[in-house]
């Protein structure tokens, strides 16, 4: 059976593993963080993630 036809049956598809998914998100931020021209703006909304985050970003004032 494909993968087209298990669709979104979770009966019928494998279940993803934590690790998996996290790569992908990992991924997915890595891309898009990655492909400005000019630069990227992240806003983070929840304080304590944006404290988490804040040593990977570098502060732009102005």
């Amino acid at each position: 059976m494909s993968a087209f036809e298990m669709g979104n049956n979770p009966e019928l598809r494998p279940p993803h593993r934590d690790e998996d998914i996290l790569r992908l998100v990992e991924n997915i931020y890595a891309v898009l963080l990655t492909r400005g021209m000019l630069g990227t703006y992240v806003y983070v909304c929840d304080t304590a993630l944006r404290e988490r985050l804040r040593p990977y970003f570098r502060a732009v004032t102005g």
